[in-house]
């Protein structure tokens, strides 16, 4: 693919000028001189047409894909090993077809021929490659031998199979498997299709999941930002560039949503993010032997309700709250009140105290914020052992960190701590658990695949194939549904255990049946769809008693809804949903607020909604 500046959609008009050149022409290119593409040939075909549009392109790439499954259903496809001789017996006689102008987006790609190309030369392409998976929902297809206007000039077979033994190398290198669909001749050799998909694992290694939570300026975004690019922020927010999500937040420096991402740590405790070559998130995957998300959540109180919807929803193993040095030397500045909500729902909390290079002793600052937190602490310079991070862990310890992510003051002790945080023992527990449970946090649209649901998987082994229930949605009722595929970070694997955030694809369900908040469970586990549920709460403050008739909004966990107090006995709270049944667990932490938290809980009791079950 030749790399432009213009817009795709204007491809005919730069194939027009780069490339009207007389028959038999040579140009100057990547690999010596090649012949340029004849003529007549280019404005046949590379010409703006009704039926060259992105929509129209997008729809003939699909039905390649369609028909390259159907191949492999069919009569198999064959797998290019690094091992294997590669076959280029023709699957025909006749001459393959002049393919039109490549298209700069989609999972179709373009490769005349690639010989022996520099390291630097392989990492563009892994990342070229990684942008056509990620085009094609993890799959894509290479056509070798066809120049970028999509003439197939072909190759001899030694340029033909060195060509191909390079694409499998790429694969390999970013953990994908690479197919030959069919070789065909050319005007002037040989060509390739070849098929290249993301590997499919039976599983991937459970990651420890953080939760960063701090006021707004804490340092939040910018110290995920540092730890997972390797790069030390410039001081005004560089790092955090790496984190945000939307436009405005890039504009005012304020995160306005929750957004994650990967650390992998290899077997001597590097980064594995750090690598040229282990950008994507499946490669990290492959490249790491612990893996730890890190949590971005929302400080400004403009954004509390999202906030603590994403500590409810995503199912945190350890909260760190983020204090920046000046707000810790302030006696008048309260403890965020995120550090009280994790103590009380027995969430493992550390703390860091951020922006060391603003104060003129941090360690003293942090042995200061120390004896303000009521709970047993221990602040940590520079010695991090396992016996203290189990500490942690066993709620026994708070420990405080103190870095800075303009000078990397303290974060190779925060990267080793992290490493040596384990994950919660009551995940193998629920894991045991027979009966699958699943909470959707997000729904997304994709493209060539469907409806997608995203979430923590809270009980059970989740496998592809496997025939769940979904809801409740109409009436409280549940539908079953067949999973196609699921995803872990971006991974395609054959199954998730509890623990794990996925992302599932729904066989036949339409996106308007799906919402945030709905669940997935075992064809054998009871509903518990409810619109009444019984928790034990404690008020964050004393000055505000439960009264019967108070209304505030419930997040427990991807349920965020309106709720009625109808009863209240002590701590035991009765809440009812204001507008329609939700699927609640018994057990479930929860948090209650109204324009500011008001306390959290556990759920004790659900009285379920009788209801029946449907096909969807």
């Amino acid at each position: 693919m030749e790399e432009t500046n213009g817009d795709v959609d204007d491809i005919a008009s730069l194939v027009d000028d780069d490339v009207d050149t007389a028959d038999g022409d040579v140009s100057e290119g990547f690999f010596g001189k090649v012949d340029t593409c004849p003529r007549q040939t280019i404005h046949r075909h590379a010409r703006r047409a009704p039926g060259n549009g992105r929509h129209v392109r997008r729809r003939l790439a699909g039905e390649v894909l369609s028909r390259i499954k159907d191949i492999a259903r069919t009569t198999g496809l064959r797998r290019v090993t690094a091992a294997s001789d590669v076959d280029l017996a023709c699957n025909d006689d006749g001459q393959l077809t002049h393919l039109g102008q490549e298209d700069h987006t989609g999972p179709i790609e373009y490769k005349y021929m690639l010989l022996a190309p520099s390291p630097d030369r392989i990492e563009n392409l892994c990342t070229q490659m990684n942008f056509r998976l990620s085009e094609g929902a993890g799959q894509a297809v290479y056509e070798i031998g066809v120049r970028d206007c999509g003439d197939p000039a072909g190759l001899s077979d030694e340029d033909l199979r060195a060509s191909i033994r390079t694409i499998q190398t790429m694969a390999e290198m970013i953990s994908c498997d690479c197919f030959i669909v069919g070789v065909h001749r050319g005007r002037l050799g040989k060509t390739a299709q070849l098929y290249v998909t993301r590997t499919s694992r039976l599983d991937v290694p459970a990651d420890v999941r953080i939760c960063l939570s701090g006021r707004s300026g804490s340092g939040k975004s910018t110290l995920i930002g540092v730890l997972s690019s390797g790069a030390l922020d410039n001081g005004v927010g560089s790092a955090r560039t790496n984190v945000f999500r939307h436009q405005h937040e890039l504009a005012n420096g304020l995160t306005s949503c929750v957004s994650r991402q990967l650390i992998g740590f290899d077997a001597g405790g590097g980064i594995t993010n750090h690598d040229a070559l282990v950008r994507s998130l499946p490669s990290v995957v492959a490249a790491s032997a612990r893996l730890v998300t890190l949590i971005d959540l929302a400080g400004h109180k403009r954004h509390l309700k999202t906030a603590l919807y994403g500590l409810a929803s995503q199912v945190p193993d350890y909260c760190c709250i983020v204090i920046a040095a000046r707000d810790a030397m302030d006696e008048g500045s309260p403890l965020p009140e995120h550090l009280d909500i994790s103590v009380r729902l027995r969430i493992p909390v550390f703390i860091i105290v951020s922006k060391a290079d603003l104060v003129d002793d941090a360690v003293q600052v942090a042995q200061h914020l120390s004896a303000r937190v009521a709970v047993r602490t221990q602040v940590i310079e520079t010695v991090v052992t396992q016996d203290l991070a189990d500490r942690c862990l066993d709620l026994r310890l708070i420990p405080i960190l103190v870095i800075s992510g303009k000078t990397g003051v303290g974060l190779p002790t925060l990267r080793r701590f992290l490493r040596l945080l384990r994950k919660p023992r009551v995940w193998e527990k629920r894991r045991d658990d027979n009966l699958f449970e699943f909470h959707c946090d997000e729904v997304h649209d994709v493209d060539r695949v469907g409806t997608v649901v995203s979430g923590v998987v809270l009980n059970g082994v989740f496998e592809v194939g496997q025939t769940v229930k979904l809801g409740p949605v109409e009436n409280g009722t549940y539908v079953e549904v067949m999973a196609e595929s699921i995803h872990v970070h971006r991974t395609n694997v054959r199954r998730a255990v509890a623990g794990q955030a996925v992302s599932v694809a729904l066989r036949g369900v339409k996106r308007s049946h799906v919402r945030k908040g709905i669940a997935l469970i075992h064809v054998d586990r009871p509903p518990s769809a409810c619109t009444e549920f019984t928790a034990d709460v404690t008020a964050l403050s004393p000055s505000n008693p439960f009264a019967v008739g108070a209304q505030c909004v419930v997040h427990v966990s991807t349920v965020s809804q309106l709720c009625t107090v109808v009863a209240v006995h002590n701590q035991s709270v009765v809440f009812r949903f204001a507008h329609r049944a939700e699927h609640v667990s018994q057990g479930a932490p929860l948090i209650f607020r109204d324009d500011r938290v008001q306390g959290c809980g556990f759920v004790t009791g659900v009285n379920v909604v009788p209801s029946g079950g449907s096909h969807c």
